[in-house]
């Protein structure tokens, strides 16, 4: 058993819109999730979902949901549901930041 947050890939992404000057069109993302222990002395991890812009000047990814837990996730499917489901809308309707539709991922 573990406990999940989830951030929203549409929340981190509009904040980067909102902070950086995009010379682009379209964002390309490299998504990452592996277990980090926590202690030496406990088999308590963190597995982070994150997200890298890659044809932007990017040097840290964001962190879009994570996964606090004694194991691993034990449903992979459950555990990704809410990120695959940001990006499905992402993918459809694109991002609209302000009163300004950016871009279609």
């Amino acid at each position: 058993m573990g406990k999940y947050y989830h951030i929203g890939l549409e929340n981190v992404l509009s904040h980067f819109i909102q902070t950086t000057s995009l010379t682009v069109d379209c964002l390309e993302l490299r998504i990452n999730v592996d277990g980090i222990p926590l202690f030496h002395s406990s088999n308590t991890s963190l597995w982070p979902i994150l997200c890298l812009v890659k044809n932007v000047n990017m040097q840290e990814p964001f962190v879009v949901g994570i996964f606090c837990g004694k194991h691993k996730p034990e449903n992979a499917s459950e555990f990704l549901a809410q990120f695959v489901s940001d990006a499905d809308n992402l993918m459809r309707y694109g991002l609209v930041v302000g009163e300004k539709k950016h871009l279609k991922l």
